[in-house]
């Protein structure tokens, strides 16, 4: 980490050597963002390595209720192909 040349802003914490200890392997996400903005990023703990999963919610989320089906029919359903609730 290089020293910065003047102090710090009131309030402010710089990052230490274990939040900053994931720049090498984070530079093709850093050119995909404004830099200060990776800063901040990095600050939040921001990971592009776990995976997200936005895109799926649990039957009680959307009220969407798996009963009577075995468990088969249960991850064909998940893979988005129609069963008929028996």
């Amino acid at each position: 980490m290089k020293q910065p040349s003047k102090p710090p802003l009131k309030g402010f914490v710089p990052l230490t050597q274990e939040e900053e200890g994931g720049h090498e392997a984070l530079a093709i996400d850093e050119k995909r963002f404004d830099p200060k903005a990776f800063k901040l990023l990095i600050k939040a703990r921001y990971d592009p390595k776990e995976k997200l999963n936005l895109g799926k919610l649990p039957p009680e989320a959307t009220g969407k209720k798996l009963h009577g089906l075995n468990a088969t029919q249960i991850m064909l359903k998940e893979k988005g192909h129609a069963i008929q609730d028996s």
